[in-house]
């Protein structure tokens, strides 16, 4: 589907009823393995139920990116109970829920460049300009991390990724991040904590809207806030 491809698959299949049973299904994708065991009940509204494990499977580029954000490159092991309709490809997608845990080895998040943001925050003086410099670095470029980790649910295709953590050795954030199949939204905010630098290095940012190009809007309060209080000091002291 969609230049999806699957490599050397074997399964046992049974059919009783009008009902599908598929176990053992494996196949190869991306270097990585593709497990699944699943029930297709036509007769009760063509429900499917199972189990789907994703082992190392690598990410092909572009194939999980919008227009501004998504994930360049990355292994992904995740593993999930669902259940959906399967009358048509559109009804597995949007009427899709279940749950499961996601881990995501050396991704590299298309749309973050926290590079320089790093740089800045290491050797800035004062406040002015932060909140367009760390904007404009957040809706370009790409960062790598060294791994992205989170639960998740979904129902009737709404998805909620809760307490996901993006780690790397200079910079961590952690999200929760909501959104829907269906209608193709985003509600997701985002804490960061800019490492190893000689002061105060957290924001938060927020991305609504359409998932191919979402709206971004960036909180520096508490950066502001540490430069403000050292002005304000200085001016006392004079």
């Amino acid at each position: 589907y969609k230049n999806f491809h699957l490599k050397n698959a074997s399964w046992a299949m049974f059919i009783k009823n009008q009902i599908l049973k598929v176990t053992q299904f494996v196949a190869e994708r991306g270097g990585g393995a593709v497990n699944t065991d699943f029930v297709l009940d036509v007769p009760n509204q063509n429900l499917m139920s199972g189990n789907l494990s994703l082992n190392n499977v690598r990410v092909k580029k572009d194939a999980w990116n919008g227009l501004v954000y998504g994930l360049n490159d990355g292994f992904v092991t995740l593993n999930m109970d669902f259940n959906t309709d399967a009358a048509s490809f559109y009804d597995m997608l949007n009427k899709l829920s279940g749950s499961g845990n996601i881990i995501i080895e050396n991704p590299e998040i298309k749309g973050w460049n926290f590079g320089p943001i790093y740089d800045d925050l290491e050797t800035r003086k004062s406040a002015d300009g932060i909140k367009p410099f760390i904007q404009i670095n957040l809706a370009k470029g790409a960062t790598n991390f060294d791994s992205l980790k989170s639960e998740f649910s979904l129902d009737n295709g709404a998805f909620n990724f809760k307490d996901a953590v993006f780690a790397a050795q200079e910079y961590d954030i952690s999200a929760n991040i909501k959104g829907n199949l269906d209608s193709w939204t985003l509600g997701a905010e985002f804490a960061a904590n800019v490492k190893n630098v000689s002061r105060p290095s957290q924001f938060s940012f927020v991305m609504d809207g359409d998932l191919n190009a979402p709206s971004l809007d960036v909180d520096v309060s508490k950066l502001s806030g540490f430069y403000e209080n050292k002005i304000k000091k200085k001016t006392e002291e004079v």
